[in-house]
């Protein structure tokens, strides 16, 4: 897929990656593969797994513009549904050290068998 009228790496990345393929449809049959078998929905065909090129859009590194409703006369529940896919939220990443790790000391600061687990909260008041 080409976007020639997006500045490169605006739009986000493509990569090649495996997917669930129906090969009686011809199409990728996306999360509607079936029992543990894996069946296409449509057509009851096994489904392969094949690599194909997909494009990850960068929403987040653009969530302010995307989120500037000014001028769109969009219901309510639309705006609700394009704020929750564009994925934009404040918050902070916590830190824990774990094993030998040491609470408050800087990442790295102390000895070996020191373990870190972090964490991206929206929410800080939730951890317990």
């Amino acid at each position: 897929m080409a976007l020639p009228a997006v500045p490169r790496g605006r739009a986000g990345i493509s990569r090649q990656v495996p997917v669930d393929w129906c090969p009686n449809d011809g199409r990728w049959p996306r999360e509607q593969v079936e029992g543990t078998d894996r069946h296409c929905w449509r057509c009851g065909a096994r489904v392969e797994k094949r690599e194909l090129e997909q494009w990850y859009l960068r929403t987040t590194k653009y969530a302010d513009e995307l989120l500037d409703f000014t001028g769109l006369e969009w219901p309510e529940p639309i705006r609700i549904m394009q704020t929750n896919w564009i994925g934009r939220s404040e918050g902070a990443e916590v830190v824990f050290a774990t094993g030998a790790g040491l609470p408050g000391a800087q990442r790295g600061a102390i000895g070996t068998g020191a373990r870190w687990l972090s964490s991206w909260r929206v929410r800080t008041s939730c951890l317990h």
